[in-house]
């Protein structure tokens, strides 16, 4: 019998006293997965895993995950380099996707992006995220073209700013224009 076979017979390096993770090479696979898609996701599957409970298993400060997210690393830099130069050179509104729903912070807090909106690009002026020339979508009339993810300032924190064809800022449900200083016009994104 070996009384080490819950750490693959090597329990200096492994550990697993609840028995969560045979065998040794899956647990491999999943630590070395996790890492490259966190990696990949900025962080936005180890939201998921979190929300649906399944971070039981992963070891973020193991050597396969480490690795995993190396290698997700340079996936994206290769990804990102190979549609940065399909792209062309640009400025503001060059984009590095087409048909995003819905953007996540790590806090797991979701913004609608209109249907068809590209992006993320950077905004014309102050900091944050763009995506534009989009076309309604789920529970936004169709003149919502664009969303701002700004960043917090002195005065305020976080903020989504919903925007139609001309940059103006809509209410998204409705598609009306409304003032910069109604509520809806800055709806905090914490």
């Amino acid at each position: 019998m070996n009384l080490y076979g819950f750490a693959g017979g090597d329990p200096v390096n492994f550990s697993d006293p609840l028995g969560l993770c045979p065998p040794v090479w899956l647990c491999k696979l999943a630590n070395f997965s996790a890492g490259f898609g966190d990696a990949v996701t900025g962080g936005a599957t180890n939201v998921i895993r979190e929300a649906i409970d399944a971070n039981g298993t992963i070891d973020r400060g193991s050597g396969s995950y480490v690795v995993g997210m190396g290698v997700g690393v340079a996936a994206a830099a290769v990804t990102l380099g190979t549609v940065t130069a399909a792209l062309g050179a640009g400025g503001e509104g060059t984009s590095l996707s087409q048909g995003t729903d819905f953007v996540v912070n790590t806090r797991g807090s979701a913004v609608a992006v209109p249907q068809g909106a590209a992006g993320p690009s950077a905004p014309s002026s102050g900091t944050g995220m763009v995506y534009t020339g989009g076309q309604g979508g789920p529970g936004m009339d169709g003149k919502t073209t664009g969303v701002r993810i700004m960043d917090a300032n002195q005065s305020q924190g976080r903020r989504v700013n919903y925007m139609n064809k001309k940059k103006q800022t809509v209410d998204p449900k409705s598609g009306q224009t409304i003032s910069k200083k109604d509520p809806r016009g800055h709806v905090p994104y914490p």
